[in-house]
Formats: C-alpha cells, structure tokens, sequence
C-alpha cells in the first residue's frame, strides 16, 4: 500500500466503514487493512475510534433468569450465515473425480492461488472435494501468540471464520450437489481444543463445526487429530511428519498409499510393495496459503502452491495427480488455470 492508499484508508475508517468495505475499496484484503490500521495507529497517524461511535451493546436484565433459555441464548451467539447452494450435477463416468486441498489457513490464504483453483472448479464437477486439514489458521487464539498483543492486534475470531465462509461459500456453490464433501481437522484446528481444555467453560461457543456450518453445508467433518480417511485404496491424513523427507516417514509408518499435508510442500515417492504386487504411492500436497508469513521471519524453505487432484476407480485402484501453481497459474488437461 502507498501514501495515497493510506489517504484513503484513513478516510474510510473515520467514516465507519468495515474493514471488508476498506479493503473492497482499495482492492486488497481485509487482514491487510487491519494491519495497516495497526501499523498507522502505532506511527500515531490514525487514533482510536471514539467511543461515541461505537455500535452500543444491549442491556440485558438479569433480575430474573426463571424464563431465559440459554441454550437459545447461545444458539443466537453463533455466527449466522446464509449457506451457498448448488444445483451442479455431476457426470456419470466409471471413476470418480476428487479435489484435495491442505493448508489454506485462513484468513492468510492466498487470494489469487485460491481463485485459480476455484477457475478449475468452475470447468470441472468434481465428485467428492477433501479438505486434509488446517483449513483455518486460528492464529488469534493459538498458544503461539498467547499474550503477544501487538502480534494480536485487530486479529478477532469472529472475522476469521467470516473470511472461512466465504471462501467455502465459493468452492461449495461450483460443486456439484451431491459432492461428497470431507473437512478433516488439522493442527491448527487443534487450537480450539487447547483453549477450552484451558477454560471449558467456552465449550460450544467457536468450534469450526459450528462457525463453519459444515454440516449445514454437508460436509462430513472428522475432528479426531491424526485422524486417517480411506479413498479407494488410498488413505489420507493432514499429517504429523517433518524433518527432510516427511512422505519417506509417512509410508513407513503407513506401509501402504498416503497422501498428507500439514508441510507445505510437494513431494512423491513410490516404494515396494510387499505383496510385489504395485508400488506403494506416497505423497504430501503444497498449500493454499500465503508463503511467507511473519512468523517465518523471512527464512528460506521449500513451501509450494498446489493441490492434488485423485481419480479412484471403481475397483479401488486410483490415479493420483500432484498439481503445483507457480505464480498463482497452473495447467490441467492443456488448460491454463490463473487467479490473476
């Protein structure tokens, strides 16, 4: 952003409007305009807003309680949204068509990567969409930043998981209705556990089952950390490995065809099978994500775009296709995908 963009910014925000407005308006996301918000406010350019302007909070009277039903009460606390739907249909063929997505940790997902694939969605009705994992990052309440309030500055729950229903409002209207849809937890989804098993009273209140809708949208959601799904005979997890070669670590411990996530980066390997039958197929998608965040502190890794594309057969069997974006592009049968 330039000085005349911060013109602007500084306009819009002492008019009221939304961080979503703002940054609609100067053509960026809203996490950016919330941290240049923070950043003007820190070189003392942009105060406080008034208290005057504050949306004021209802008084609730509490002298009697008989009558309140506060499980109604909590039900109206979550957040409401109005669920995208399709009427795409899918295409009767003697194999079945699934799109794999890891990492995308949102709200620092990259918009332009994301778009790209949401063009490849646009052209082809998959048959089952996968989510393996980290789709949010949940880095407002992960014990990372516990207590770093500047680091927490402007960075609200609520917002996050607006951004997450956004984004799955737009792969979810451009798959077919019938699409078997999966959302695995990851590590980062992890983070909601850790802060109610520190204060269980919040239990209920800010899950992604919930904040998501995913049910309401028809996912089946798998909440277990570590937890293994089967697609034909290949078995899918978000992943706990690292070090040099994290696939290398997942087929020993798997001993049979894996797909992971959780690092970032694509890797692929084929090793013997024990029954000398096919090699066994091990595998790790790149991520959705933006690939230098702060907490990298601008240090060199092999993190890369990408997603998996698999094709299960009706025997089991299956084909499974890394793709890699480069520059937010990618190509899938002689077509050029682009989210610029």
């Amino acid at each position: 952003m330039n000085v005349d963009d911060d013109i602007k910014l500084i306009k819009l925000y002492k008019e009221n409007k939304s961080y979503v407005e703002i940054g609609a308006a100067l053509g960026v996301s809203s996490r950016t305009v919330q941290e240049r918000i923070s950043k003007l406010r820190c070189a003392g350019e942009l105060p406080e807003k008034e208290a005057s302007i504050l949306t004021p909070i209802a008084k609730v009277d509490f002298s009697d309680t008989k009558d309140i039903n506060f499980n109604d009460m909590i039900e109206e606390s979550k957040l409401s949204w109005k669920i995208a739907k399709s009427n795409i249909k899918t295409i009767k063929k003697d194999f079945k068509s699934y799109l794999i997505v890891a990492d995308t940790h949102v709200p620092s997902q990259n918009n332009t990567v994301v778009k790209s694939v949401l063009s490849l969605c646009d052209d082809v009705p998959f048959d089952g969409f996968i989510i393996n994992g980290d789709f949010m990052d949940l880095n407002c309440i992960s014990h990372w930043t516990k207590n770093k309030r500047k680091t927490l500055e402007m960075k609200r729950l609520k917002s996050d998981y607006i951004q997450g229903n956004i984004l799955l409002d737009e792969f979810d209207r451009r798959l077919p209705k019938n699409c078997d849809k999966r959302f695995l937890y990851g590590n980062h989804e992890r983070f909601v556990e850790d802060l109610v098993e520190e204060m269980p009273e919040l239990e209920g209140l800010f899950e992604p089952i919930e904040c998501l809708k995913l049910k309401e949208r028809g996912y089946q959601t798998f909440t277990a950390q570590n937890h293994v799904e089967k697609l034909g005979r290949l078995y899918i997890a978000h992943g706990w490995f690292t070090g040099t070669s994290p696939v290398n670590s997942a087929l020993n411990a798997f001993n049979t065809n894996v797909l992971i996530g959780h690092v970032h980066t694509e890797e692929y390997k084929l090793q013997s099978s024990v029954t000398k039958e096919l090699a066994l197929v091990g595998a790790s998608t790149g991520c959705l994500c933006d690939l230098n965040p702060a907490y990298m502190q601008n240090k060199a890794h092999r993190w890369s775009h990408g997603f998996a594309i698999v094709h299960v057969y009706s025997n089991g069997f299956f084909d499974l296709d890394l793709k890699r974006i480069v520059n937010s592009r990618f190509i899938y049968n002689s077509k050029v995908y682009s989210g610029i």
